[in-house]
């Protein structure tokens, strides 16, 4: 299945198929508004870009293509980036890692941020607070997954760097309870578009 992506407009094709986010499908069926919604919009997009120049860094840095921080880079990225950097080094000690792998059943599809040796998907969060969606969002990661490449998924975690802690906050999830939870959120969906 040869699934594309196109970073600007954060959309997944499957040939000239559009496949719905992972992302998309939570937001349509995730029924609890996230706890930093209430924010000034303006914070929210400082984060938002502070995020996407950690998972920048750290996925290039995962797969060697990073040999030094790119000038213009926030300093506040680079702060995280370096607490996170040894777990990264650890994970790569440890066997293999993947970033930024894009997953799909062929009928949505999503890009998890790490794969370390096992399989263990990983979602990295540079948040302030871990919402309460994101082990639904790696249980759906799992089932394309295994959708995918017909291996079933070891573990799922989340790795929690913010400036509020000293080193990245490993977050182990239970993998079964994820992707229960994510077939709910699916079939959620598939009932309402089947409705539509």
């Amino acid at each position: 299945m040869n699934v594309t992506f196109d970073p600007v407009k954060h959309q997944y094709w499957l040939g000239e198929k559009e496949l719905p986010s992972v992302t998309k499908v939570l937001r349509a069926c995730w029924p609890l508004k996230k706890s930093f919604e209430a924010a000034d919009p303006a914070v929210i997009e400082n984060a938002r870009e502070r995020g996407v120049e950690v998972d920048t860094l750290l996925s290039r840095y995962a797969v060697g293509e990073l040999s030094a921080i790119p000038a213009g880079t926030r300093t506040d990225a680079v702060e995280l980036f370096l607490k996170a950097k040894g777990w990264i080094d650890a994970a790569l000690k440890a066997g293999s890692i993947q970033s930024q792998v894009i997953l799909s059943d062929g009928n949505i599809a999503g890009m998890c941020d790490f794969i370390v040796a096992g399989p263990v998907i990983v979602d990295l969060k540079a948040t302030y607070d871990i919402e309460a969606m994101y082990p639904v969002q790696l249980g759906l990661y799992a089932l394309l997954y295994e959708e995918q490449f017909k291996q079933v998924v070891e573990g799922l975690g989340i790795l929690h760097v913010t400036k509020r802690f000293d080193r990245p906050k490993w977050i182990p999830l239970d993998a079964d309870e994820c992707k229960r939870d994510a077939r709910l959120i699916l079939d959620t969906w598939k009932m309402a578009h089947r409705r539509s």
